[in-house]
């Protein structure tokens, strides 16, 4: 019987990484130090201190703790591990909170440091007896036996980035929350709102209308359509501060050239994935994302297919793949591959095959563009961006186009940004 998993070594990236299977290049194993007397320190940290314990050696049987600190605030501790360690010496932060935080100061104060994966480590903690010593021995244990990896560090820009998209994604959630509630509240009383939205004022007025509403209903109907305005309003805003930054930076501008790609899933690219050079390949960002199928065998009885997702992967950006994918089958557009998931569909007999399958070859086109490779497939056709770029330019609003310098007519800014950075495009239909 043919083993699926030999397929996944193709996946790896050059030896020296130490990627598991599955993860793409989020989990890797950092360098030991060279000489013999090096150290590896393991930082269990807080949000106002932390506690590192010092080890000595390269193997977790032989590794010997010499020393362990007291609590020590984040600046203190820089300033005493500069004094202290070499550039040869690593230094461990279990992830959390401030860890991304704390190592960018190790490394801005000359220090080699990496962020080790929390859920690895987890799993070797005493259910009866722990402390903070215990959690920083355990941190540099748990690495030195090559069970617990480590992370990618992601620079200030990305973690600003991700925080952005992390409010927007918060904020959608819940206006659609707000929304179901006041539809909800509505079907309990027999009222459909119907086509009308809730975004206008004349819906409330509408619904006010319908029936005598006691005093505590109406205050109760009126707080649910102001908290839907809420989260429609925060909504906006920060929809508006992620098309700035498209507009502002020419590698947004160039993943939303791909079909099915729009300013959301643009962002989330650089957001989410960051340095697309620690990918090897396509299928190495397919495996981060948690869009790569898999299977589990044992036996000869034993054959199960697993899909995508199932708890790996980065959820954030899989999800926006998902539902791009879901668009680009809805669409009617003469796209290739609108036409492949369509035929996928037809062939499978089953929806969610074809729409992950979409999404991992967005996720494809998306490293190829990231990676500048060539050719790329799935350009839009130039009217097709010319939309995207209007109404990227509506959604940002006039005072940031003014920001950036775009103080012409919207055609004529979108026709600015379609000519800046530009690749090679199929004639329009």
């Amino acid at each position: 019987m043919k083993n699926p998993n030999n397929k996944k070594k193709q996946d790896k990236p050059p030896k020296g990484d130490d990627v598991r299977a599955g993860a793409g290049a989020e989990r890797y194993r950092a360098p030991l130090p060279q000489r013999s007397d090096g150290k590896v320190v393991g930082v269990d940290s807080h949000p106002d201190f932390v506690v590192a314990a010092v080890c000595q050696g390269r193997e977790a049987f032989s590794a010997r703790t010499v020393e362990v600190t007291g609590q020590m605030g984040i600046g203190e501790f820089v300033q005493w591990a500069a004094g202290r360690f070499r550039r040869d010496d690593l230094i461990l932060v279990e992830a959390s909170g401030n860890s991304f935080h704390l190592c960018a100061e190790l490394q801005a104060a000359g220090l080699r440091c990496a962020v080790v994966e929390s859920a690895a480590l987890s799993r070797y903690a005493d259910p009866w007896k722990d402390d903070d010593r215990r959690a920083a021995e355990r941190i540099v244990t748990g690495y030195l036996t090559g069970l617990a990896p480590c992370v990618w560090t992601p620079d200030e820009k990305t973690r600003e980035r991700r925080d952005l998209l992390h409010c927007y994604r918060r904020a959608e959630q819940e206006e659609t929350a707000a929304g179901n509630e006041i539809k909800g509240f509505l079907n309990q009383h027999g009222i459909r709102a119907g086509k009308r939205s809730l975004k206008n004022s004349k819906t409330l007025e509408w619904v006010l209308a319908q029936r005598q509403w006691s005093p505590v209903q109406r205050r109760l109907i009126e707080e649910r359509f102001a908290a839907h305005a809420a989260a429609a309003r925060r909504r906006r805003e920060f929809r508006s501060m992620i098309c700035a930054q498209i507009a502002a930076c020419p590698l947004m501008r160039r993943c939303m050239r791909l079909a099915g790609i729009g300013p959301i899933n643009a962002f989330a690219a650089l957001a989410v994935i960051g340095d697309c050079s620690r990918f090897a390949c396509p299928k190495s960002l397919a495996a981060y994302l948690g869009l790569n199928p898999g299977a589990k065998t044992s036996g000869a009885s034993k054959h199960a297919k697993v899909g995508v997702g199932k708890g790996r992967g980065r959820q954030d950006m899989r999800t926006l793949l998902i539902q791009a994918a879901q668009a680009l089958l809805r669409s009617r557009r003469p796209d290739p591959l609108q036409k492949w998931g369509a035929a996928l569909l037809f062939r499978k007999g089953h929806r969610n095959i074809a729409v992950a399958a979409v999404a991992r070859k967005l996720a494809m086109r998306l490293w190829r563009v990231l990676s500048f490779e060539q050719p790329i497939e799935g350009i839009e056709h130039n009217d097709a961006l010319l939309s995207k770029m209007r109404k990227l330019l509506t959604d940002m609003g006039r005072a940031a186009r003014a920001d950036l310098g775009l103080t012409g007519t919207l055609l004529s800014d979108a026709a600015l940004l379609c000519l800046l950075n530009p690749l090679p495009a199929p004639p329009s239909p």
